[in-house]
């Protein structure tokens, strides 16, 4: 991500925090297709799961996939990056901050059939980043804590208009296996845009993710 200042003649207002706001743990993925308009909206309304299911049966663009259940899913911070530190190259040789570095999300998917595998490598075309932008965007649910399930999403400037996040380069490991008694273990990734989080929304759920199922469409 590049640097770009405006450098106004007053300091911008900073925002005091007066809620907490923590992902906690990622349970489940949904994947759409990169859309023109924002998928949820003040009709279908992202809390509630007949909006959902709606997009889960769709037959054209709007389409809805689920991963399976996932675990172990990392989100690292992204890290600066600098030129010229400790150099005759920058003025006192402090260095250019030049923006932060791109995010690889990593997770696992534990003892899935070949199957669920096959699909979920048929989504790494349309995250492709020479295609410019990718098409393949994602929402993340959260586990159910006390009762309430929230799915992770990209606000407007809009009001209850959410879409998902832009994610390149997704890709699924081959199998492991660690023998007796273990898990059969498939690693994914995707990277993506450190200023993709801006817009982020936590939203509370009328209902348990873990309950929403793929539906086969032709």
């Amino acid at each position: 991500m590049g640097l770009i200042c405006s450098c106004e003649s007053v300091l911008p207002n900073l925002v005091d925090v007066t809620c907490p706001q923590d992902l906690d743990q990622i349970v489940k993925l949904a994947f759409q297709l990169k859309q023109a308009s924002a998928p949820f909206d003040s009709s279908d309304t992202i809390d509630d799961v007949n909006s959902w299911n709606a997009l889960l049966a769709a037959s054209d663009a709007t389409k809805i996939v689920l991963s399976p259940a996932t675990a172990n899913v990392t989100i690292p911070s992204s890290e600066g990056n600098f030129s010229a530190e400790d150099s005759n190259e920058s003025v006192n040789g402090v260095g250019y901050y030049l923006g932060e570095n791109i995010v690889k999300v990593t997770g696992e998917i534990h003892s899935p059939p070949q199957e669920v595998i096959d699909a979920l490598n048929a989504l790494s075309c349309y995250s492709d980043p020479s295609l410019g932008s990718s098409k393949l965007t994602a929402y993340f649910f959260l586990r159910r804590i006390k009762g309430v399930s929230r799915v992770v999403a990209k606000g407007t400037s809009v009001a209850s208009e959410y879409a998902g996040f832009e994610i390149f380069n997704f890709r699924v490991s081959s199998l492991g296996s660690e023998g007796y008694n273990s898990k059969t273990k498939y690693m994914f990734s995707f990277t993506m845009q450190p200023d993709e989080w801006e817009g982020m929304e936590l939203v509370s759920l009328g209902f348990n993710p873990l309950a929403l199922a793929n539906v086969a469409t032709s």
